[in-house]
């Protein structure tokens, strides 16, 4: 019937909001994750360059310890924070991408419901 196709686009558009829905939810929670590994080793950064040159240092390994010279741990950090910031920037554009669709999908819903009301007599 034509209310039967009517309601197919209408449950598509709807279908389409709760899955944009829960993958902003999902980027959300990466973002804020990758925020506090940022922040975590920008301070271990900090508290490293105030240790002397000769400083025995340690970096992990699986399940063990392996004793890493200074500099190789502050480049390994440095690195690390710098992949980190660009995943961020990648995650801050999927979210952007992911707000645009769910706002055109929010402006097809409106649109199918006025459309609607003003087929069925509003």
């Amino acid at each position: 019937s034509a209310r039967e196709e009517e309601e197919d686009p209408q449950l598509e558009l709807q279908r389409k909001k709760v899955i944009l829905g829960k993958q902003l939810i999902n980027l959300q929670g990466q973002l804020q994750m990758k925020e506090r590994v940022k922040r975590s080793t920008e301070l271990t950064i900090a508290e490293i360059k105030m240790l002397p040159e000769k400083t025995r240092t340690y970096r992990t390994v699986g399940r063990m310890f392996l004793a890493t010279p200074l500099p190789e741990v502050k480049d390994g950090l440095n690195k690390f924070l710098d992949d980190t910031a660009t995943e961020i920037t990648q995650l801050e554009a999927r979210k952007k991408y992911l707000e645009k669709q769910a706002k055109s999908v929010m402006d097809e819903i409106k649109q199918s419901e006025s459309t609607s009301a003003i087929s069925t007599g509003g």
